[in-house]
């Protein structure tokens, strides 16, 4: 059922929003300790998605549990947070199995497992129920009172987005958890919004990186840095200082990545192309021993993207996950984050966030962070 409730903020006041850390317990831990977070005078607001896509048990939400014990901690529901709860108290057996297809590893497989319950056939799921009701009453009992947005003076936090409409509290509850790429509408409120739910990577916008986006004019943000969902994901914070009427944002990241050093300069001179994950057309145009050459009908731009990379739709048209022409530029010793290593080359952030690959010859790894 939805829930709004208001949050009274004093007129000067650090706030702190983090969004969809899919049990990544260590780095929600790790991205506080990098934005400095104090409990006794921040202000933090979680906006949801703490569960699913991730394989960490119940430490993440078991730390945001933690964390909200404090008078100034608050958090959202997700879109995923409410699955657990579903597929504990209200689907039925068809309902789970078809949801297990597309997340065999959910969160309610991962709370049975931790009891050493695998037996989820039709006459065992209510035992199965019974046993994670039991033993995950403290997290169910805490989901099961997540609100479903909060409200400032200045700020309304919610996990995905409002319909376009000044009374904003009337949007459907569906649409505040699941709003589909919201920074493409409207926000005819008179405040920031602030939302997780669709990486950010996805819009044009985010300039070819994971890292939140401010939209001035509109006054909405975006903070989904893709953890879970993108092999270049990472956790990010959004910190807002308030002073009366004056309102700064600063941003930061946390990831798990191995870091390496460039060995010698590499300069491709490729400009990245945006290519929308959903809404352009692409055909194949050429393909080599490393890079595929595909065409965006929608924009009539061509550009490669590493074979690993490319993915097919079911008719056996390309399907662009990643931005096109991002073979990097760097130079000798930039420090950059290797998110995953194949054959002859690496997919990275570089040192500006940007998703690019590199050949590994010349990549000299480092530390891991």
């Amino acid at each position: 059922m939805k829930k709004i409730i208001d949050v009274p903020l004093p007129q000067k006041c650090r706030i702190i929003a983090v969004s969809d850390i899919h049990q990544s317990g260590d780095l929600i831990i790790k991205l506080l300790d990098k934005c400095n977070y104090n409990p006794n005078t921040d202000f933090l607001f979680i906006l949801g998605d703490v569960l699913e896509r991730g394989d960490d048990g119940f430490k993440a939400l078991r730390t945001v549990i933690k964390l909200c014990e404090k008078e100034r901690a608050y958090c959202l529901m997700g879109n995923n947070d409410t699955l657990f709860y579903r597929m504990t108290y209200t689907y039925t057996h068809e309902q789970f199995l078809e949801y297990m297809k597309n997340k065999p590893n959910n969160a309610f497989v991962q709370a049975a497992g931790m009891l050493g319950i695998t037996d989820l056939s039709e006459s065992n799921i209510e035992n199965a129920r019974k046993a994670v009701k039991d033993n995950f009453k403290a997290e169910l009992d805490f989901l099961g009172e997540l609100p479903t947005a909060m409200s400032t003076q200045d700020f309304i936090f919610v996990h995905a987005g409002l319909d376009e409409r000044a009374d904003w509290q009337e949007t459907k509850e569906t649409d505040m958890l699941c709003k589909w790429r919201y920074l493409e509408c409207r926000n005819l409120t008179d405040k920031w919004v602030i939302v997780g739910h669709f990486p950010t990577y996805g819009f044009e916008a985010s300039k070819n990186t994971p890292m939140p986006i401010i939209d001035f004019d509109k006054k909405i943000i975006d903070i989904d840095g893709g953890i879970g969902v993108k092999e270049f994901g990472q956790l990010n914070a959004l910190i807002i200082k308030k002073d009366g009427d004056r309102i700064a944002f600063e941003t930061q990241f946390a990831d798990n990545y191995k870091t390496a050093a460039v060995k010698d300069d590499f300069f491709s001179g490729d400009k990245y192309i945006f290519a929308h994950p959903y809404y352009y057309n692409y055909s194949f145009a050429d393909e080599d021993d490393d890079f595929t050459t595909i065409h965006i009908e929608t924009t009539g731009e061509t550009g490669k993207l590493l074979n690993e990379l490319v993915y097919k739709r079911d008719d056996g048209s390309p399907q662009c996950w990643y931005n096109l022409n991002i073979l990097a530029n760097a130079a000798k010793g930039d420090v950059v984050s290797v998110c995953a290593e194949y054959e002859k080359y690496s997919l990275i952030l570089d040192k500006n966030r940007e998703v690019k690959v590199i050949e590994n010859k010349y990549l000299k790894k480092a530390k891991e962070i």
